[in-house]
């Protein structure tokens, strides 16, 4: 591996072959001379056939120093990590984006004066230069270094394997949703290689001539995964940020490849694979922000027809706190335009949840989605429409689990009501519909969470339904943070389940389990969904349905929005 300012990185592959009952795999490490302590750690083994325990994450960093000061740091939930892992073992940590904060990066001294070029297209043609990639790479470097180093971070990063991916702040905010002039500058592009190889360095254990070989990574240019998670789950990982544009998340070639690779893989264990799960660290369901993406795109484009039109914009703004960015751009719209609900995203996200579908009626699959990025907790769903009247036999009942963040601090109070407010389900897939989940008993939870995954053996009922599971689903329980910030004072747990799926080559299991649930009790909806509920025989009904469709299409214009 490669020196780096003097620092030498060192890889050891260590294959261990498991065995009929749980062990334990103890290492040392130290380095010859002295230099460093011989150090002891302990790393959990499954038993062969034995399904994996794990924790789900994301953003677990700080955007500024303010936010980092009043939660006093990562260490409260990291700490909560360390006791529940002492009782149940966890196999296994997937970080799904943001492990730390890189957007400081522009506060370096070469950068600032880049910065301050007033036009955005003698800026965009300003070179790298060579004490642009020094300073980057000490940035990078010495970021990486302290916070992998964190007295509440090492120790899981020594007892927990983990699977990480990447989003924007692993770069720097934004990353990939900027106009082309920004995201094709000899800067931006500099700064990404930088980023890019200590991510691989530190989060993937190699380089990135060397990340297919040794790290079986998939992808020219991206560095995508697909991973068998104990015997009965595989992740799938997309690389969303290394060839992400305004106008894709991932190259449709690149689709294909992973689809494929998951295809192959459960074909090769027909019955053995039971949940797909996928690392999206965007989530796919979510509330749309209910700001116009194609009015923030038009003031963009104001700003860059002149100056004065520019200097006009920002007169109107000005004293709304950050609502242009360091790059003279609406500050809102690179998130607009990362979410999977942009308006250039639509398509896409489409494609891949029925891509999706067709592997898990096929293959009797159960899909799930884990995301983080938002800085809240939430759960969502892809159902099918009509509703199934359970979830075990609905190929296209598919899980979102929103876990966001490990560290940082969640959104204002306002946001998330607006956010709330916009939460409408939405039937723009026809067939599918997509929804929150009310889980807290809002829709999401603003509060710092992670995500604990255990396997569920045993028989047992569904929460929503009442009818009797299967074995083979998967618990996620939100772990939350409890209290005010900086003071915390527990952790409160909300729960949702994947269930198996016996649809498809498994229909006729599944039948057991749809007989043996009733009808499906109405549920209020709103105002006036409650007065439904309430109305006898058919007039309720035809209220209650009328209300469902109403909030169906409206949500439906939202999304277009």
């Amino acid at each position: 591996m490669p020196l780096h300012a003097g620092y030498k990185f060192y890889r050891f592959d260590v294959n261990v072959v498991l065995t009929d009952a749980p062990g334990v795999l103890n290492y040392l490490v130290g380095l010859v001379g002295g230099q460093a302590p011989l150090a002891s750690h302990t790393i959990n083994l499954p038993a062969r056939n034995e399904p994996w325990r794990w924790i789900f994450y994301s953003c677990n960093g700080f955007h500024d120093d303010n936010a980092e000061a009043k939660y006093g740091g990562i260490g409260h939930l990291w700490s909560d990590v360390h006791r529940r892992h002492q009782q149940l073992r966890y196999h296994l940590q997937v970080g799904g984006g943001d492990q730390l904060y890189c957007d400081h990066v522009f506060e370096l001294p070469t950068l600032k004066p880049w910065l301050s070029i007033a036009d955005k297209h003698v800026r965009a043609k300003e070179p790298f230069t060579p004490k642009m990639l020094q300073e980057a790479e000490q940035f990078y470097f010495g970021h990486y270094a302290k916070h992998f180093m964190d007295a509440a971070f090492a120790p899981a990063l020594a007892s927990i394997p983990y699977i990480f991916s990447w989003d924007d702040h692993d770069v720097f905010d934004g990353w990939g949703s900027y106009p082309d002039y920004l995201q094709k500058s000899a800067v931006f592009q500099g700064l990404f290689a930088v980023a890019r190889r200590f991510y691989l360095l530190f989060q993937q254990h190699c380089r990135y001539d060397n990340a297919k070989t040794i790290s079986n990574t998939l992808g020219e240019y991206s560095y995508h995964q697909v991973r068998c998670i104990g015997p009965n789950a595989v992740l799938l990982s997309p690389d969303t940020r290394s060839e992400r544009t305004i106008h894709q998340v991932v190259p449709p070639p690149s689709w294909d490849m992973l689809l494929s690779e998951v295809n192959r893989r459960l074909a090769a264990r027909p019955g053995a694979v039971q949940h797909v799960l996928v690392l999206l660290p965007v989530p796919i369901v979510y509330p749309k922000i209910p700001v116009s993406e194609k009015a923030l795109a038009g003031i963009a484009g104001m700003m860059g027809s002149s100056q004065a039109m520019k200097n006009a914009i920002l007169g109107l703004t000005a004293g709304t706190d950050g609502t242009i960015s360091q790059f003279n751009e609406p500050d809102l719209l690179d998130d607009l335009r990362d979410h999977w609900t942009s308006t250039d995203h639509m398509q896409e996200r489409e494609m891949l949840v029925r891509k999706l579908q067709a592997i898990s009626a096929s293959h009797s699959v159960r899909v799930t989605f884990l995301s983080g990025d938002v800085h809240v907790g939430a759960f969502g769903c892809f159902q099918a429409h009509p509703k199934q009247h359970i979830r075990v036999i609905d190929p296209k009942f598919m899980l979102q689990v929103v876990s966001s963040g490990m560290g940082n601090e969640p959104p204002p109070g306002g946001v998330i009501n607006l956010l709330e407010t916009s939460s409408v389900a939405t039937t723009i897939m026809g067939d599918t519909l997509d929804k929150m989940i009310k889980a807290f008993p809002g829709k999401l939870k603003g509060a710092r969470n992670y995500c604990e995954v255990v396997p569920l053996l045993a028989q047992h009922t569904c929460h929503d339904t009442g009818a009797h599971q299967p074995p083979g689903g998967i618990a996620f329980t939100l772990r939350v943070e409890a209290g005010p910030p900086g003071k915390p004072t527990g952790v409160e747990t909300f729960t949702q389940v994947a269930p198996v799926l016996l649809a498809g080559p498994r229909a006729a299991e599944g039948q057991q389990y749809a007989s043996s649930v009733g009808p499906l009790k109405a549920k209020a909806t709103g105002v006036l969904g409650q007065v439904a509920s309430v109305l006898p025989g058919q007039s309720g009904k035809q209220l209650e349905q009328g209300m469902k469709v109403l909030g169906h299409k409206l949500g439906n214009f939202l999304s277009h929005v």
